[in-house]
């Protein structure tokens, strides 16, 4: 039956590109990576899709599947020429203007993901996914009245998503409406109660207009359901943090180094922490000013390329002397 279905698609293909040798040869390769892709055997399967685009180079089909082998291996740039080439070929083709936006998203290449995301939007608009794709790019290139409108249509589209309310929910906590982020953090966990992104955006929301008694409650209710997570205990020590709650906000950093001894969030709050302390206290013991700057020296031995931190060396530093 395999084999039956195989020769079949052979003769579909050879009839809708023409009876010449070279594209004959192209679609027998072509097969033949579809037959290895299904076995696993990736690597054998680009080298015959490889071959098959050397044969015929307009052959859209090949491409594709070359750029989806290269996305499931984590080959993005890979992927994206691909992709990039059936595009070409194919400019109606709605389904690889969707891959390739979202191997743009992945590379971070937002406003080319914008460009072909609009392209993908215009062959199917009532396409949810698409929607809410173009909402998270522009949401990432900071045009929030853009971002806002292809979320709000998504969740028109599919309003029993509840990834596509959060995402709503984080454009209006980023414009600074979180009245608005509230709300629909909360449709979000209607529906899915155990969300932790949806669950660190309304703790954060919260942290943000000064209501620490539910922004914690919602915290730690995260950190109960996901034990694991470096990012809700983040959370939780800005929260105190901004509270002036400077000794738990402490502990709570230190204990982020326990499950990632290199996390930059950790080291950057407990120096704002001490800094904090030593500026508050009456004694200004300089130990504690010491202490903040050791621990943004680490931050920075990690990843130099901070300038608030920075700053911060450079400005207390000099104050110390």
């Amino acid at each position: 039956m395999h084999r039956h279905i195989l020769s079949l698609l052979i003769l579909a293909l050879i009839i809708i590109g023409g009876c010449n040798w070279k594209h004959e040869k192209a679609v027998e390769y072509y097969v033949t990576a579809m037959s290895l892709k299904n076995t696993d055997f990736d690597q054998n399967a680009l080298y015959a899709l490889k071959e098959a685009v050397k044969l015929d180079s307009e052959f859209s089909l090949a491409h594709s599947m070359m750029g989806d082998i290269y996305a499931e291996n984590g080959e993005y740039e890979n992927a994206a020429k691909s992709y990039e080439k059936t595009c070409r070929i194919n400019p109606w083709g709605f389904t690889a203007h969707l891959k390739l936006g979202k191997v743009y998203q992945v590379l971070e290449r937002f406003k080319d993901a914008i460009t072909t995301l609009s392209q993908a939007h215009k062959l199917k608009p009532m396409s949810s996914e698409v929607n809410y794709r173009l909402g998270v790019c522009y949401y990432k290139v900071d045009d929030y009245g853009k971002a806002e409108e292809f979320c709000r249509a998504a969740i028109e589209i599919d309003p029993n998503n509840s990834e596509y309310m959060a995402g709503l929910a984080d454009i209006y906590s980023k414009s600074g409406d979180y009245e608005k982020a509230i709300t629909e953090y909360k449709r979000s966990l209607e529906i899915d109660t155990y969300d932790l992104n949806a669950m660190i955006g309304l703790g954060l929301a919260y942290t943000n207009m000064q209501r620490y008694e539910p922004a914690l409650y919602i915290l730690n209710k995260a950190i109960k359901i996901h034990p694991e997570s470096v990012k809700a205990r983040v959370s939780i020590a800005y929260c105190h943090l901004s509270n002036q709650q400077l000794s738990e906000a402490y502990d709570f950093y230190k204990s982020i180094l326990d499950l990632e001894k290199d996390n930059l969030d950790a080291y950057n709050g407990m120096g704002v922490v001490r800094m904090m302390q030593f500026i508050n206290s009456e004694e200004k013991e300089q130990d504690l000013a010491r202490e903040a700057v050791s621990y943004w020296h680490k931050s920075l031995e990690l990843d130099p390329d901070q300038p608030k931190i920075i700053d911060l060396v450079e400005k207390y530093s000099q104050r110390k002397k």
